[in-house]
């Protein structure tokens, strides 16, 4: 029997840390016999070393399989049909699993038409998520927001982002969530994030123990390594200053072209202290940004309604004590 597990996310719940452990994993033939990561010739060609399957898997968009005849099977869609046969074939070769990360599969596709891909080639499959305490996904989506130069974001607060990011506020909201992906007689599996493992192969061995996969071995270079670090309040607003200067400023010629070349040279000095938790170019030691508490406040009421019924829902079997700990973190 082979089985698939496909992780859904949400951004910002370390599906690049535990993407990067996997790709280096596998690709240096460490990962248990029981255990692939499609990478390389089993999967598309990647270059870079964080492979996520997300790419491929969202290009079949919400069409389900049944949707196609096996000689209707063109393009995009039946690169994906024939690499999710050759994952399938391996795995069932090996009785093993196989595991994708799509961080972004639960907002741009129906999950039963994902699912619809897999069951051909797949005895079972497992869709999983994380949760994380919205007072801490909250601040490192919306540093991620301003950090990004192609993005209109300039704003620190947490009401800005409320009112009009609607798509990541629902993809926070986990009770409609768990509601939305639940399957008939397949419960979607959620699993708590613990604030402080960011970077550390606790989270990664987490997850394998969660998805009873066993203890995963250790690879070099994966503890203490932050991939998207939230960069400091400082940083931030430097960061947002040029962002605003150069909107308020484009009509001026050249004008835009100095601020974006400004932006990317201090975007990478506040990288490098915030991936190290190394030195500002202010000389302070890197601290990265979080809410006020009047902030964390705002975001707390705001899905609290909604973490009480999730609460009251999800299957906390074999992970009590970690449950227990993501209710208690805000306090």
């Amino acid at each position: 029997m082979n089985h698939a597990v496909i992780h859904i996310g949400p951004m910002k719940s370390g599906t690049s840390a535990l993407a990067r452990y996997l790709t280096v994993a596998q690709a240096q033939g460490l990962l248990p016999a029981d255990v692939i990561y499609p990478i390389g010739p089993l999967w598309f060609d990647r270059t870079q070393n964080i492979v996520k399957q997300e790419l491929e898997l969202l290009k079949i968009g919400s069409a389900a399989r049944s949707d196609f005849a096996d000689a209707a099977l063109s393009g995009i869609y039946g690169e994906v049909d024939a690499a999710l046969a050759a994952v399938g074939d391996a795995t069932r070769t090996a009785n093993a699993t196989a595991l994708f990360v799509c961080e972004s599969a639960g907002k741009a596709t129906s999950l039963r038409a994902l699912e619809s891909w897999f069951t051909p080639y797949f005895d079972r499959v497992t869709f999983v998520t994380v949760a994380r305490r919205q007072e801490y996904a909250m601040p490192s989506i919306i540093a991620q927001r301003v950090k990004e130069w192609s993005r209109p974001e300039t704003s620190l607060h947490v009401a800005d982002y409320l009112a009009s990011e609607q798509g990541f506020v629902r993809t926070l909201d986990y009770a409609a969530m768990a509601q939305r992906w639940d399957r008939p007689g397949q419960p979607l599996l959620v699993m708590p994030y613990l604030e402080g493992e960011q970077g550390s192969m606790e989270s990664v061995a987490r997850f394998f123990r969660f998805m009873g996969l066993g203890e995963p071995p250790a690879v070099r270079g994966i503890e203490g390594k932050r991939i998207h670090p939230t960069f400091s309040r400082d940083g931030l607003e430097a960061l947002a200053s040029i962002k605003r200067r150069s909107r308020a400023l484009s009509w001026v010629p050249g004008y835009s072209a100095r601020a974006e070349a400004s932006f990317h040279l201090l975007w990478k000095k506040f990288h490098s202290a915030a991936a190290t938790s190394g030195i500002e170019p202010s000389g302070r030691k890197f601290v990265p940004f979080s809410l006020s508490e009047r902030d964390r406040e705002i975001v707390r009421l705001h899905f609290a309604e909604s973490n009480q019924r999730f609460l009251e829902t999800v299957d906390r079997t074999g992970m009590e004590t970690e449950w227990s700990r993501w209710e208690r973190e805000p306090r």
